[in-house]
């Protein structure tokens, strides 16, 4: 079977069902036989886009840093930032608005994306920043039992608010807009 009918069935699965399920999909197009494998990381990136699951700005950019086939250092040095900063982007590990506008612009014109293509990846990373947050607070407090409260006030931060994201997002399509 090639990788076409493979599209196909799993186009097909989507249009028939009314809830995609992405495991039962996967399984399904995992059982076809086929001839020219497609790398890992383009299945990922096509099942996310056919499933509409948000993908977050550190899987967006390892795509596109694959694609292009370029290492981590050599992204730095052409963005003149440290490496570090690019890995921890690489795996969401920092949040978007500690990256400067300036260098977020840099990224994604080397990445040939737009404020569309990203917009909805940063939503996605601040998600999973501000769920990770809640799960930490949730379990120091937990451990701290009576004290919890006086714990969370002294670590919660703003920095995983929405007003936050839509301020960092509202100044990067301001400043992409401004360059066209």
């Amino acid at each position: 079977m090639t990788s076409n009918s493979k599209l196909d069935q799993a186009l097909k699965f989507l249009i028939l069902t009314d809830k995609v399920d992405l495991e039962t999909l996967r399984r399904q197009v995992d059982s076809q036989e086929i001839i020219n494998e497609m790398p890992k990381f383009k299945q990922e990136l096509l099942f996310s886009k056919l499933v509409f699951e948000p993908v977050s700005l550190g899987s967006l950019f390892s795509s596109k840093l694959m694609l292009k086939k370029l290492s981590i250092d050599t992204l730095a040095s052409k963005l003149g930032v440290a490496p570090n900063l690019i890995a921890d982007l690489l795996t969401d590990k920092v949040i978007p608005n500690k990256v400067p506008i300036v260098i977020m612009k840099k990224l994604l014109n080397d990445f040939q994306l737009t404020f569309n293509d990203v917009e909805q990846a940063i939503n996605r990373t601040f998600e999973l920043f501000k769920n990770q947050t809640n799960n930490a607070l949730s379990v120091a407090m937990h451990r701290k039992g009576s004290e919890g409260r006086f714990f969370q006030k002294e670590t919660s931060s703003n920095i995983y608010t929405e007003e936050v994201k839509d301020k960092y997002i509202d100044d990067l399509r301001q400043i992409m807009e401004e360059s066209k």
